[in-house]
């Protein structure tokens, strides 16, 4: 049986911004916002910020805290990423291994061919700009990948060394499953919702074929959302890799 969550009712009224030496402090009510350990919920940046607060301004009678993703890895990229940024670079950079769009499917012939459309050109590109050039796999055999190409990718996840800019980009790595489709959303090569239907790519084709329930339907939503919100906030971020 579903459980419907309770979720604490709306406090305030009014959500702002309270610059203080270049950061963007979030107050409710004009009071600063605590982030779960008791930090400042601010960013260095405006326009980052102002996501912020149009997330807690849209919530109306209650706090919906799976309408909350900027807030969520804000609160990560302040109270834990900040003092772990190595060892999430180094996290990330191991999604190269198992990289998502190396491993094809042997059959059907239909997806076969729309991986080949959607997964190939984004793995040139990859090899084109960074010169990471991957090996290919059918079905789960592992595959081992060049150490140049690994070494390439890892020195690709040192880029992201603002810890906001990080969060951002680990949700992207996370949710997608995908080190090269999170690279191409932050150099602006693939936009966020086509780099997400690249992602999920197998289980629309399974969704096409039996369908889908209303739960699990929920939870695409959900994480596509998710997926978006984290490809804004790294925009936002105006961080540039190149």
């Amino acid at each position: 049986m579903s459980h419907k969550p309770n979720f604490p009712k709306k406090f305030y009224k009014t959500v702002s911004l309270d610059e203080e030496n270049g950061i963007f402090h979030l107050t409710l009510d004009g009071k600063r916002t605590k982030t779960p350990a008791k930090n400042s919920l601010g960013l260095p940046n405006l326009e980052a910020a102002l996501l912020l607060q149009e997330e807690w301004h849209r919530q109306e009678n209650i706090i919906d805290p799976s309408d909350m993703h900027i807030t969520r890895m804000v609160n990560a990229a302040i109270d834990h990423v900040s003092k772990v940024v190595p060892d999430v670079q180094c996290e990330i950079a191991k999604y190269a291994t198992t990289e998502l769009l190396c491993y094809r499917a042997a059959q059907p012939e239909k997806l076969v061919l729309r991986q080949n459309e959607q997964w190939n050109p984004v793995l040139d590109w990859i090899n084109q700009k960074l010169g990471a050039k991957f090996y290919l796999s059918e079905g789960v055999m592992f595959v081992a990948q060049p150490s140049e190409t690994l070494n390439i990718l890892e020195r690709e996840t040192r880029k992201f060394n603002n810890p906001v800019a990080l969060s951002a980009f680990y949700t992207l790595v996370t949710i997608g499953g995908s080190l090269c489709v999170a690279l191409a959303i932050a150099y602006k090569h693939l936009d966020p919702l086509t780099a997400y239907k690249i992602c999920e790519l197998e289980a629309d084709f399974t969704n096409e074929i039996y369908g889908i329930d209303e739960e699990a339907q929920f939870r695409y939503v959900r994480r596509k959302q998710e997926f978006i919100t984290a490809a804004s906030l790294l925009k936002a971020m105006d961080f540039k890799p190149s």
